[in-house]
């Protein structure tokens, strides 16, 4: 039974409920201003609850069940992020969708509707990181073995079990170096979902920040780990972040973090000496000359 951790970043730990439906019908009304920018439409709709995926109700799967949602969508040509969890989805019937209520109601109606409701994802999308979760995960089960379970499918990892490996990462900093190591392991691996490595290295890495000072292996591991990802075609998304911005705030180059002297992140002259090959031959925007005259310390 996967926990629920209200105060959680991750969607599937912070959730009560964790439904998906299919529509059957949708009575869909007319736009109407409710600013110069925004616009709002309500809809009747009746859908199939297919699976109950976490938490409880009133009804079982296989009952109908009518709610009445809104969306909000956008009036001009500016983009922007609208509010509501049903805006943006097309209600066709037929189409299937994976809901998150952080409500402890429980009739699924009131799970569909805001306020209970909050987030609504596409089945497609949201279905196999859950029944991921729900296949590996068990309480008190270590961060490695979820991941040593997982691998199987880790390129098709989503941003959804992406974020709740994300809120995992606590039980690993900085209490278990070897659990660590198998984290930046998997976000080192060429298979792995480019949207999961994304997520997993700026969390470590802000993490680290904010738990710093750090002790010196778990430095040295992430400093390893990012000159690898700067090799790595796959990894291109994040070279120019992780160059000139993760990487110089980690060292203390930049913003509040403790001065660390490249001695003592990366002590041997073999490691220095790789860090200048990958440095040297980087060719993204920006420089790394702020980091090469750092190796010299």
């Amino acid at each position: 039974m996967i926990p629920v951790k209200p105060e959680s970043h991750s969607d599937i730990l912070r959730a009560t409920q964790i439904l998906l439906v299919e529509l059957m019908t949708a009575e869909i009304g007319a736009w109407q201003p409710v600013s110069p920018k925004l616009q709002e439409r309500p809809a009747q709709v009746e859908f199939i609850l297919e699976r109950i995926l976490k938490g409880a109700l009133a009804e079982k799967p296989g009952d109908k069940v009518k709610a009445q949602i809104r969306q909000f969508g956008i009036i001009g040509s500016r983009i922007f992020a609208v509010p509501g969890p049903w805006s943006g989805r097309e209600l066709t019937p037929g189409s299937r969708f994976v809901t998150f209520s952080s409500s402890g109601l429980r009739a699924t109606a009131e799970a569909l509707e805001e306020p209970g409701c909050y987030k609504v994802a596409n089945a497609e999308e949201a279905l196999p990181d859950i029944e991921l979760v729900l296949r590996i995960d068990a309480p008190g089960r270590p961060v490695a073995d979820v991941l040593a379970l997982s691998a199987g499918r880790m390129a098709s990892y989503g941003a959804l079990f992406s974020q709740y490996l994300v809120e995992r990462l606590p039980e690993v900093l900085f209490k278990n170096f070897g659990a660590f190591d198998s984290v930046m392991r998997t976000v080192e691996d060429p298979k792995l979902a480019p949207v999961a490595r994304y997520i997993l290295v700026t969390n470590i890495y802000s993490l680290v920040l904010l738990m710093d000072p750090a002790p010196p292996d778990f430095i040295t591991r992430l400093v390893g780990g990012t000159l690898r990802l700067l090799q790595m075609p796959h990894a291109a998304a994040l070279h120019d972040p992780l160059l000139h911005t993760y990487l110089p705030n980690l060292l203390g180059l930049e913003g509040g973090a403790k001065p660390k002297p490249a001695s003592e992140v990366l002590p041997r002259l073999d490691q220095r000496a790789h860090a200048e090959s990958v440095l040297q031959r980087y060719t993204g925007p920006g420089t790394t000359q702020t980091l090469l005259q750092w190796l010299k310390s």
